[in-house]
């Protein structure tokens, strides 16, 4: 049922499914707002009323912590077990119902601020943004080689990079990019060749002792 400029919420850790809620939002025209499964149930509360989403992509282990007062007024969707089939999406592609059209300047994303200076707010993106950010990505800085692009730090922005391109993205999970013992293993397991971290990170990382950084990074 979205349609386009509908608001829709996800509520998953960074993964495979994350990725198919992005697309499949953008695809029916809606705009996707990312939720973080850390927010406590004060500050989902309060991003879930101020950005007015009547629906929100979830997981049954997330939607078990999401206050009372948030499901209200709301559709949750789980993503688990055979969803595509609960969902009748089977029914759906043989009506070939088609897709709406959707401009460059259409919104594609919100993501709420904290609200540290008053009442959260969303800050907004439209498809020509995530274009920009490719068209920087691939044509001024392009790599000579099979792209191999890990992501999991500014996770909406840069899971698009390689899918736009045809390439395969890998999704670091969550409890994996703070630990730089299994990072590093997950970048020499996968071979990456691309990521985009934080500073901060990265020095966490080349301060870890014993990691071998020539050769496993």
């Amino acid at each position: 049922g979205v349609g386009r400029g509908d608001l829709v919420g996800i509520l998953m850790e960074r993964c495979a499914d994350h990725v198919v809620a992005l697309i499949a939002i953008n695809k029916a025209g809606g705009v996707f707002m990312p939720l973080d499964t850390a927010y406590p149930a004060e500050t989902l509360q309060r991003f879930a009323e101020a950005s007015g989403a009547s629906l929100c992509l979830t997981q049954e282990k997330w939607l078990k912590n999401v206050p009372e007062p948030v499901r209200q007024g709301r559709t949750w969707v789980a993503l688990d077990g055979d969803w595509p089939g609960d969902l009748g999406l089977d029914a759906f592609r043989s009506a070939e119902t088609p897709l709406p059209d959707v401009a460059a300047d259409d919104l594609a994303f919100m993501s709420m601020s904290s609200g540290t200076s008053g009442a959260p707010k969303g800050i907004c993106q439209t498809h020509r943004a995530s274009l920009n950010a490719y068209w920087h990505r691939y044509i001024f800085a392009p790599y000579d080689g099979e792209e191999r692009e890990a992501c999991n730090v500014y996770f909406i922005w840069y899971v698009w990079l390689p899918l736009l391109k045809g390439a395969a993205a890998h999704v670091v999970p969550d409890d994996v990019i703070f630990d730089p013992v299994l990072f590093a293993e997950f970048i020499e397991q996968h071979a990456i060749n691309r990521m985009t971290i934080s500073p901060s990170l990265l020095e966490r990382i080349l301060r870890t002792p014993g990691l071998d950084h020539a050769g496993r990074l």
